[in-house]
């Protein structure tokens, strides 16, 4: 039988320690990209598209009000509930029209308001694609189009 030198022991330490480390530190998958964050100012907002990906538990937003400043996209296998929420859709320089994307499921209930943030004529609009879900319970959903 053959005994490791040390220089081999120490290798080994050294190689077993590195996957440790790379098995500690490997990266989760974000269910959210650019989600609303509290302004403090009484409202929570976002920075850019808002994306929903394939995730578990779905995501839900109760009470409060949120500001898009891009779309909303929910990919497929994603879930949003938007529960008593004012969720105002608002035009940024890069976009030419927000757009609400649904891929996944959307559910908008309990006294939500749906609007565009600025003028009556600054649109934004829904995409259903093809397996995906919208339903809206006891909201109101205005200025789109």
């Amino acid at each position: 039988m053959r005994r490791l030198s040390g220089a081999m022991i120490i290798l080994l330490i050294i190689l077993s320690l590195f996957s440790i480390v790379f098995v500690i530190n490997i990266p989760t998958v974000k269910a959210e990209i650019n989600p609303p964050y509290d302004t403090g100012l009484g409202y929570w907002e976002t920075n850019d598209t808002w994306t929903i990906q394939s995730t578990d538990p779905p995501i839900t937003h109760s009470n409060k009000t949120i500001l898009v400043n891009g779309g909303i996209t929910i990919q497929t296998g994603g879930k949003l509930t938007l529960d008593n929420v004012t969720l105002w859709m608002n035009y940024t320089p890069t976009l030419v029209k927000p757009i609400i994307s649904v891929d996944g499921e959307l559910i908008v209930k309990n006294a939500c308001l749906v609007t565009n943030y600025t003028t009556n004529t600054d649109r934004y609009e829904f995409k259903v694609q093809s397996g995906g879900s919208l339903t809206i319970q006891s909201s109101t959903v205005e200025n789109m189009g």
